[in-house]
């Protein structure tokens, strides 16, 4: 499966823990991303002038899952009425071996 194919993905959806709870409660524009998912899955774009794929750590849950990459894309919220809604979230994937993209995590990076 290649970037360019994120038309066809299923979401299942597993908890996080504590760590995403506590983090979305500090920041809604992440747990609002991950409402919208499908969304930012569908229309993620590298940063500009940036490598999609940078090699995963071997530590934690990307040494755990056994990711060989991880696929960093960006996404841009805007609404031209609600100041508010307009910020950009990364989302992370994690690459198997065997070329699976497995969400990772989806974080607000910025407010435009």
């Amino acid at each position: 499966m290649g970037i360019e194919s994120f038309n066809d993905f299923a979401l299942i959806m597993r908890e996080g823990g504590k760590e995403a709870t506590n983090r979305n409660a500090f920041n809604w524009q992440s747990a609002y991303a991950i409402l919208e998912l499908e969304t930012v899955i569908k229309n993620a774009v590298p940063m500009n002038g940036k490598s999609i794929f940078v090699p995963a750590k071997n530590t934690g849950n990307q040494k755990v899952h056994k990711y060989v990459n991880m696929a960093i894309l960006y996404y841009t919220f805007v609404d031209l009425e609600k100041n508010y809604m307009n910020f950009t979230v990364r989302l992370m994937l994690g690459v198997k071996s065997d070329g699976r993209h497995i969400q990772y995590s989806v974080n607000k990076v910025d407010t435009v």
